[in-house]
Order: structure tokens, then sequence, then C-alpha cells
């Protein structure tokens, strides 16, 4: 069915998945920005298996409480985590949701915001969580662009590992959410100066090495357009 929602665990956790694997094995990343959308005109079988879930262990299949610096909007997080559920199921009308994701994200106030950039850079929240509200991060615009850059350039929660294991595969999907949010407000920054600022600002505040040359080689294609 065309519109299906498919954010959670197939367009995005496979974005995901293929930066991910880039970043391991190539040390490079494919640009994702046309891919971030809740959207889809897919019409294959979606894969058995939620694919930003299934290499993560038990005890955090089951972590569902984020620790927050401030108190939390217990409504606004109680949608953030069912959202996230409801964007498995196979018979969403995608239209009707995108136009329900919209209209939140046009209200989202500032404390809000910061609560979306916790869950981001959350240790404990669900993958699909934390997909859910990185887009929404980007989505915001100007109402959320602040967390969006803080997000970005806040340290990594899980620095990665040995080869193969748990700590290797959250590392990467933490840089993977990274890119995912640099390309979204660089596909901004095209028409938006306020956006190319906080791609700029983004660098400089950016600690970890790769995330930072990722944000300036894009903010260098911008320059040279």
């Amino acid at each position: 069915m065309r519109g299906k929602i498919v954010l959670g665990s197939f367009i995005l956790s496979i974005v995901i998945l293929v930066v991910a694997l880039q970043i391991r094995h190539e040390g490079k990343t494919p640009d994702t920005s046309a891919s971030i959308s809740l959207n889809s005109d897919f019409t294959g079988t979606p894969p058995s298996e939620n694919i930003s879930d299934q290499a993560v262990s038990s005890s955090s299949r089951t972590a569902t409480t984020t620790t927050f610096e401030a108190p939390p909007d217990p409504q606004f997080q109680h949608w953030i985590r069912e959202e996230a559920k409801s964007l498995d199921e196979p018979n969403v009308n995608g239209q009707a949701k995108e136009a329900e994701i919209r209209a939140i994200v046009s209200k989202i106030n500032s404390s809000q915001a910061q609560q979306l950039r916790q869950t981001v850079n959350s240790r404990v929240a669900l993958p699909r969580e934390k997909i859910l509200s990185a887009y929404l991060l980007v989505e915001g615009g100007l109402n959320t662009r602040q967390a969006l850059k803080d997000s970005i350039t806040a340290p990594l929660v899980e620095q990665g590992g040995e080869a193969h294991s748990e700590s290797e595969i959250k590392g990467v999907r933490e840089k993977s959410l990274r890119i995912m949010m640099i390309d979204g407000l660089y596909a901004q920054a095209k028409t938006d100066t306020k956006a190319r600022e906080t791609l700029a600002q983004a660098i400089a505040d950016s600690e970890d090495p790769y995330i930072k040359a990722y944000a300036q080689e894009k903010l260098d294609q911008l320059q040279s357009r």
C-alpha cells in the first residue's frame, strides 16, 4: 500500500544500517537526506525483523526509561514511545500519520525539543525512539534547531568496541544517527541561511573528528553550489 509509515523499522532503519556498515568498513557515508521521509513508494515485503533493534541485547530491548536532565513532559514522552511503536504496524495510513506528526512538530516548544535531544543521546532509549526523535528534531526547523545542533555535537554515548561486539554495533549506530541529522540539516541549509549557520556552528562545537569532518564536507558542498 502506497504511503505506509515506514520510519521506525523499515526505510530509516535500513538507512541507519547502511550508514553504519559504511562507517565501519569504508570510513565514508552516503547522503541519507533523500531517505528521511515518513512515506515510501516501496511495495516489496518488509524484513521479518526490526533491523534497528535486532542487534541489541535483551536488556537494551526492554529498557524504556530515559533519564532526563530536566523533568520531561510526560504526555509528550508517552506520545514518542507509543508513536515509535506504531511505526511498525503494517496497516498504518501513511499520509494521515505524516499529517499528524507534522502537526505535532509545528507546536514543539523548547522544552520538548530538549526532551527529543535527550532521547536521541540516551543510553537506554530504544532505537526506534531515538530514530523518531532525530527525525522530529530535523523536521522541527527553527523550533528544534538549537536542540538539533546540540544533539549532533553531544559526546557519543557509545564509543564503540571490539569488532562484531555489541559495543561496536551501538557505536556505529550512534554515528549513523548523527549523520542522518547532519544530512537533514544540510538539506534545509540549501535554502535556509539560518540552517547553514547552525551547520557551521555544529562543526565548531563537534569534538568527534568523524562527525566534524562529515559536517564540514556538507558545508563545503553548500559553499561550492
